[in-house]
């Protein structure tokens, strides 16, 4: 194992949980009023998490199934996507260090080129931490507040879709 992973699991665990939320930004806000439907895409886990229990299908369809309660739509081939990444390592003393992100990535027009279309993140929230394998579901539980925080965003910038 290298010897950033093992060093950036202490500090994690001596420094505690690092939380940043985008939930109240109003830029970010903005970006979602009208968006009409999004496609859900979990970047794949690395074999041992799935291995400790993880599935990246499971997290898919729970995801899709909390924006849908919210009366957000869930469509395969949406032009946004609600991306969620959860990198873990894990250390020789067997703790998972994880960083997990959940962006909005919507097609934007470039200011100084108006003709070229991209992807860009319009609303992002990202949560880093450590966590033993037998408290590994956990991290559903966080990917729920951060779709939550999510929603949240989306019903102040659409009041009238709640």
């Amino acid at each position: 194992m290298k010897w950033w992973s093992v060093a950036l699991s202490l500090v994690v665990l001596l420094w505690g949980e690092t939380r940043t939320y985008a939930a109240g930004d109003i830029f970010e806000q903005a970006s979602l009023q009208g968006l009409k439907a999004v496609q859900v895409v979990v970047e794949n886990l690395a074999p041992d998490v799935t291995q400790d229990g993880l599935d990246r299908t499971q997290i898919k369809a729970a995801v899709e199934q909390q924006l849908q309660q919210a009366h957000i739509t869930v469509e395969a081939q949406a032009e946004n996507a609600l991306y969620i990444h959860l990198g873990t390592i894990k250390n020789e003393a067997g703790l998972y260090s994880y960083s997990l992100s959940l962006q909005l990535l919507q097609l934007v027009l470039l200011f100084r080129d108006p003709g070229l279309v991209t992807w860009g993140t319009t609303w992002s929230l990202s949560q880093v931490g450590a966590i033993t394998p037998a408290k590994l579901r956990e991290l559903d539980s966080l990917i729920t507040r951060g779709v939550n925080a999510f929603i949240e965003d989306y019903q102040t910038a659409n009041p009238t879709f709640q």
